[in-house]
Order: C-alpha cells, then structure tokens, then sequence
C-alpha cells in the first residue's frame, strides 16, 4: 500500500518490525498486521491517518509478545491472566515510547477504551484516534479462532466491536455504516 502522507523511513521502520515478528511470532504478527491494516483504512476513511497512527496501529500489540505463554492456550483464560493480557496495551506503549514516538504510545496505550467508559482503564478522556484501533484490534479478534473457540460471524463480528459505538458522541461524529463497510470490505478481502 502507498499512503503519501507517511514517510517512506515510518512504512520501511514499521515493514522491519513486522517481518521481524513474522519469523519470530506469526501469531503475534497476524494479529499486528490485520490489526494495522484495518485501523490504516479506517483512519483513512476518517483523514486521520498520520505517521505517529501508522505507528500505533500497527504496534498497539507487540507487547501481546511477552504473553505467548497465555495466547497459545487451547482453553478458557482464567481472572489472573485475563489481567495479564489487559497489561498489553502499557507494555506496548512503553516500548514506542522508548522509540522516540510519544503520540503514537499514548494512542496505543488507550486502544482499548471506548466511548461508553468500558474500555481495560475505564478512561474518559483520550485521543479519539485510539476509538480506530480498537475497533480494529476487537474486529480482528472476533473474526479469528481462539483455541477456546471458533470464529464469530460478520454480523456478530459487527455488533460485538461496535456495541460500545452506537448512541455515543463517537457515533455523532463517526458514521458507524461507514465502518460496518469497511469492516465488511475487509472481511470479505481477508476472511
């Protein structure tokens, strides 16, 4: 893909990340490729695509790598790691920030909250930008198998990530059929 508002020296740096983790994690890589590119399309769409989103979008998971022990299990997470994984998106962000990229750690930092307040932090005030990778992140986890169970349906995939959308603000800036068909784009290209 060719985004010419993104420096070529981002796509190259974000290109050697993901090949790295292909070879290392392709589990992890999936998840931070599909993730990425979906979160890049619905930024798009937005015009809220800028190098430090490209970053976040595409790096919001690679803390998931220090939990493999976790995400390889063929059954049900229990409380204890559930509280593991909820840690990913601070882990995650420590290591961009250690990058040099502040923004993109704070949107990555708060991928998972949403507009209802129901996100891992419960957060009210964070970047709206954060609201495309998780739509991104939870979408992409839906629509893929977990070893405790198979994948959902679109349309089940569609109500479970937008949920926490609808009759919000988000929604009265956001059109949601907008991202329902994205979403669906992607997941007849992908699925």
């Amino acid at each position: 893909m060719k985004y010419e508002n993104i420096n070529k020296s981002t796509i190259d740096f974000i290109n050697n990340i993901l090949l790295t983790h292909k070879i290392l994690s392709p589990q992890v890589y999936l998840k931070m490729k599909h993730t990425g590119d979906l979160a890049i399309q619905l930024a798009e769409n937005f015009n809220l695509l800028d190098d430090d989103f490209y970053i976040a979008s595409y790096l919001s998971n690679i803390g998931l790598l220090s939990l493999m022990n976790i995400l390889e299990k063929d059954n049900f997470i229990h409380d204890k790691e559930y509280a593991q994984i909820k840690r990913h998106p601070i882990l995650s962000a420590e290591v961009v920030k250690q990058l040099g990229f502040e923004k993109a750690s704070l949107l990555i930092y708060y991928h998972h909250e949403n507009p209802k307040y129901l996100g891992y932090f419960k957060a009210d005030n964070y970047p709206i930008e954060a609201n495309f990778i998780n739509i991104a992140d939870t979408f992409h986890g839906c629509v893929c198998q977990k070893g405790f169970r198979p994948p959902l349906t679109f349309n089940e995939a569609i109500e479970e990530t937008l949920k926490h959308y609808k009759d919000t603000s988000f929604e009265n800036i956001h059109s949601i059929n907008e991202i329902s068909n994205i979403l669906k784009k992607y997941h007849s290209n992908f699925f």
